[in-house]
């Protein structure tokens, strides 16, 4: 009887990893559960298509504490694999307490997976600056973004944020602002849904997306982030063509009216001149920002 349940289990998760229909996944994960409850990634897989951060919370919590039980118990190679589960259900669990309004459960799983040898820390990181954003601990963010290797998609964003909040939308916050993004040009343009999600193949791409979702925790939480990022992106972007036609029809009026419309059509045109559209792309980037950073737009 074991065997034959055992059986069953290898054909379902065989059905769990071929299956390209969310319902279908969530069915088989159903079915899973059945057989082994608390199996953690039938847990996942039910979690990721949870309506409900709270629910969704409740699903990766078991998905983790299990994960953790199976390891203590597992071969080194079954442990490898159970930990690449536990680094994502713990990634989710800390981006879901953050949407529920849990920042102190989310700072306590962020020290966690700090602590894990062998993880890359950016996503800890990440989830640490978005609880201590969420609970306005700004200066904390700032002092701590700082400490931070120059790179970090997380800390410069956090910085920006913090910035903002401390100073006020000003020269400052926009210095900032610049310096994020240079780590991640595209990344922005995600953020604020000016481009569609990239294809599965990009991978690339689907870095700066999956960050970029993340990252709409630090932008979105008031009107003020939105519109320093909005009106920063709209820049550059228009400086290096980024900008989708219906975004770029949009925002030309009101960009045509700004007193520094002239410069900035000045310096767009050079930036073509140099670089043109086969032109060295991050090149062309980083002397876009260093354009941008050099203008007062944004004093006052």
């Amino acid at each position: 009887m074991a065997f034959r349940a055992q059986e069953s289990l290898e054909e379902l998760f065989q059905e769990l990893y071929d299956s390209q229909d969310v319902a279908v996944a969530e069915d088989i994960a159903k079915k899973i559960l059945v057989l082994d409850p608390d199996n953690p990634e039938a847990l996942f897989v039910l979690a990721d298509g949870a309506e409900e951060y709270e629910a969704q919370a409740a699903l990766l919590r078991r998905c983790v504490e299990e994960t953790k039980r199976r390891m203590a118990q597992a071969s080194p190679e079954e442990a490898e694999s159970l930990e690449d589960l536990l680094f994502e259900a713990m990634r989710n669990l800390g981006w879901s307490l953050l949407l529920d309004e849990k920042a102190g459960e989310a700072l306590a799983l962020a020290e966690e997976m700090l602590a894990f040898d062998g993880w890359d820390p950016s996503w800890g990181r990440g989830i640490r600056f978005g609880g201590l954003l969420a609970q306005g601990k700004f200066a904390e963010t700032l002092e701590e973004s700082l400490k931070a290797e120059s790179g970090d998609l997380f800390a410069a964003h956090a910085r920006a944020v913090a910035t903002l909040e401390l100073a006020g939308p000003g020269a400052d916050a926009y210095r900032a602002v610049w310096d994020a993004f240079r780590v991640a040009p595209d990344l922005p343009f995600f953020v604020l849904e000016y481009w569609d999600a990239p294809e599965e193949e990009d991978e690339e791409f689907l870095d700066d997306y999956n960050g970029a979702l993340f990252l709409q925790l630090y932008w979105t939480e008031s009107e003020e982030r939105i519109m320093v990022l909005s009106t920063a992106t709209v820049f550059f972007g228009y400086l290096t063509d980024r900008l989708p036609d219906e975004v770029k029809e949009e925002v030309l009026a009101n960009l045509r009216e700004s007193s520094m419309f002239a410069e900035l059509e000045r310096a767009r045109v050079e930036l073509r001149e140099r670089f043109g559209p086969d032109g060295d792309v991050e090149q062309g980037d980083k002397e876009a920002l260093k354009i941008l950073a050099k203008m007062d737009l944004f004093v006052g």
